[in-house]
């Protein structure tokens, strides 16, 4: 875990911005929508959104998690590459302006390319942001294995600029120690990072402490299609347990074609230790797993990263996380 920044005062003047209605101001009292108190607000659709301070609202904590990055997709007896799992970071108790608009972003899982373009895509980065362009919480995504840049194959909140008062990095995506097939990264969780991938020969590690996702396992052989194993996601409702690593292929059996998905933490999409006979296996889970590295044998579709997440919840001088009165209310 690291670039934390905390906000050291509250923010003033905020207006709108996002392509949301632009929220008014009255002098001397709070504009905006009355929300029920206690109350939140999830975003799981990558986009762009604008959320309007309610004038019964004074603080709200929040929580982003980044969409886990795309791997490569190979012909046989071809090297393909797991990518990294996004990043969490949460925000307590942040000052909230009445009638404001917030600009809220969720970031797309990485697309899977094939292997020879040495540009397996980012997840997209997730945030909260005023129309100053101050990030209230912010984390990035995760990397693909070739991404071209020195940080091929790291998880998200292990680069770029990450805004919160906790939160872990997403698991390591991985590049096979031999012909296979790598497995993806887990997504980070609310005190602990995501496990990284298994390559080729070895299962994926589970989440450390504070229920990140589990990182997938690797495919142990090149004779014949299949993939690694995505990365687990982890949810948004709060912290819970953390996400076990998937096996590779070369601890299982010769009918498990695929190396295992990683386990989801903290309640996230559950998909741990499928081996279908189908490349949806690779898909990183919800939210922010990392994608594995794939086959296209057969033409089976390429599966992306998953795609990332925000919610906010209030009042956040009395809900916070990772932990308290986090569920919904």
């Amino acid at each position: 875990m690291r670039d934390f920044y905390k906000k050291e005062k509250p923010l003033q003047g905020i207006s709108g911005w996002g392509g949301g209605a632009t929220g008014l101001r009255l002098a001397g009292g709070r504009a905006g929508p009355a929300y029920d108190d206690p109350g939140q607000q999830a975003y799981t659709t990558p986009g762009t959104y604008t959320w309007v301070g309610g004038k019964n609202t004074i603080t709200v904590s929040m929580v982003a998690v980044g969409a886990g990055g795309g791997g490569t997709i190979a012909a046989l007896q071809t090297n393909s590459h797991g990518s990294g799992g996004g990043g969490l970071r949460y925000a307590n108790n942040v000052d909230i302006d009445g009638g404001a608009d917030y600009t809220i972003v969720v970031g797309a899982g990485g697309e899977t390319v094939t292997s020879n373009t040495n540009s397996a895509r980012t997840g997209g980065s997730s945030y909260v942001e005023d129309s100053d362009g101050t990030k209230l919480v912010a984390v990035t995504g995760g990397r693909g294995y070739y991404d071209g840049s020195e940080h091929t194959g790291n998880g998200g909140g292990e680069w770029g600029t990450n805004v919160g008062d906790g939160g872990g990095d997403g698991g390591q995506g991985n590049d096979p120690s031999s012909w296979g097939r790598a497995g993806g990264g887990g997504a980070g969780g609310y005190s602990g990072d995501g496990g990284r991938a298994g390559t080729s020969n070895d299962n994926g590690l589970s989440g450390s402490g504070g229920g990140g996702g589990g990182g997938g396992g690797g495919r142990s052989d090149y004779n014949g299609e299949g993939s690694g194993g995505g990365g687990g996601g982890v949810g948004i409702l709060g912290e819970g347990s953390s996400g076990q690593g998937g096996t590779s292929r070369a601890a299982g059996t010769w009918s498990e074609p695929r190396g295992q998905r990683g386990w989801s933490g903290s309640g996230g999409e559950a998909k741990g230790g499928n081996t279908s006979q189908d490349n949806v296996n690779s898909e990183g889970s919800y939210y922010g797993g990392g994608a594995a590295g794939q086959s296209n044998v057969n033409s089976n579709p390429a599966y992306d990263g998953g795609d990332g997440a925000v919610r906010l919840i209030w009042p956040g001088d009395a809900r916070s996380f990772p932990s308290t009165r986090t569920a919904d209310e």
